[in-house]
């Protein structure tokens, strides 16, 4: 039961599986390494690794999950600037 402390609102993820259900794994993902200011930087480099996604992949999910008003996402030429409302 613990796991589901890391799991995000039940409304928020509902949005995502009806919108984007292609970005479902990677909003759990990000919201369970979501820091308690909300804030998020994920570099680029580290983005194959840690999502086993590509760069072009993650940044189409941010996005639609952006569309959904979940984050607002900003990119730079090494990192990624997620911010959870």
């Amino acid at each position: 039961m613990t796991d589901y402390a890391d799991f995000p609102p039940l409304t928020n993820f509902k949005r995502v599986l009806s919108g984007c259900p292609q970005s479902a794994l990677l909003y759990s993902l990000l919201w369970k390494s979501k820091p308690k200011n909300n804030n998020l930087k994920i570099l680029k480099n580290d983005i194959k690794r840690n999502f086993l996604i590509s760069q072009t992949l993650f940044r189409n999910h941010i996005l639609a999950i952006g569309r959904l008003d979940l984050i607002t996402s900003e990119e730079t030429l090494d990192a990624f600037y997620i911010r959870f409302l």
